[in-house]
């Protein structure tokens, strides 16, 4: 089960570094909101690469007005969705939420510049509470959340919930091959004739990340429908194991892959120093198993984007 108070500590943390370190983030964001365009106006794609890239669109005023209506960014982070959708459709009427405080906090900063009340229709909240009446938004939106939300049944409830009846909810999460050469890697460099109680918990794999299969079950037992699932790897390089780990801790992530904590007791000490070495080791196979052409080592995100209508 994911702690669900370190999870917002360490995303509150990461809301000053969130956006230098967040390369990935954004990519996904950017297709998906490219899969929304194509949905809802396909002619015109390539506005969400001006969006990402200048101040104006290039979308004519009929096209932009296209789209309108109110909507919902569940899990905003500092905001990058809606301040993308802003742009490229600014009679869409956004709401966001963020479960972190430091998140809010900086999207609110980051929304100053969009004019209107767009900040102040940031709030804090749960994917599993969220704060809105029945029937309130025509589109709801997410992206790469909810791996961490444990009962995201629950969660896609509330998100069927607030949508009208036709509405659309469109979202990312990490598929099961998420960081698959981490994995491996932390996997062989326990030692053999280690406990994970001697280490301290749940070092050998991953906290898991679900199956499309099983989301798309969740999403049907929440009431959805034509829901469509789509997966895509993103690949990407880091100079060595360390950058890798301090990108993720940047974003507010490290937690989902670091090593457990480790007891207070006597054996602690003894214990820290089987972590280091556990993580020298793991760094060693990532070098040999995973080394990229450039030099460095590779890292693959399973994104999954998914689509599905109330």
């Amino acid at each position: 089960m994911l702690d669900k108070t370190e999870i917002i500590k360490n995303f509150s943390r990461a809301a000053l570094t969130y956006e230098a370190n967040s390369d990935v983030q954004k990519e996904v964001v950017q297709e998906l909101i490219h899969l929304f365009t194509h949905l809802v106006s396909p002619s015109v794609e390539t506005a969400i690469e001006n969006a990402f890239s200048t101040d104006e669109c290039g979308l004519t005023k009929n096209t932009r007005e296209t789209v309108h209506d109110i909507a919902l960014d569940i899990g905003c982070g500092t905001g990058t969705i809606g301040r993308t959708l802003h742009v490229a459709y600014p009679a869409l009427t956004l709401y966001a939420t963020d479960i972190a405080k430091g998140m809010v906090k900086k999207a609110r900063q980051l929304y100053g510049g969009s004019g209107g009340k767009s900040a102040e229709r940031i709030l804090c909240a749960e994917s599993e509470a969220l704060p809105f009446k029945s029937s309130t938004f025509e589109y709801c939106f997410s992206s790469l959340v909810y791996q961490w939300v444990d009962d995201t049944e629950s969660a896609f409830k509330e998100a069927y919930r607030v949508l009208r009846n036709r509405g659309l909810f469109i979202f990312s999460t990490l598929g099961p091959d998420t960081l698959y050469e981490l994995n491996e890697c932390y996997a062989g460099a326990q030692p053999e004739n280690s406990s994970e109680r001697e280490i301290g918990g749940n070092t050998k794999r991953l906290a898991p990340y679900k199956r499309a299969d099983v989301l798309k079950e969740e999403l049907r037992n929440a009431g959805f429908k034509k829901i469509a699932i789509k997966a895509k790897r993103v690949e990407k390089s880091y100079s060595n194991m360390f950058e890798l780990l301090g990108r993720l801790k940047k974003i507010g992530a490290f937690r989902r892959i670091e090593l457990s904590d480790f007891s207070t007791d006597e054996k602690r000490k003894n214990r820290n120093g089987l972590r280091a070495q556990i993580i020298k080791d793991a760094s060693r196979l990532y070098v040999k198993n995973f080394s990229d052409p450039g030099g460095g080592i590779r890292a693959t995100y399973d994104v999954l984007y998914v689509t599905a209508v109330k």
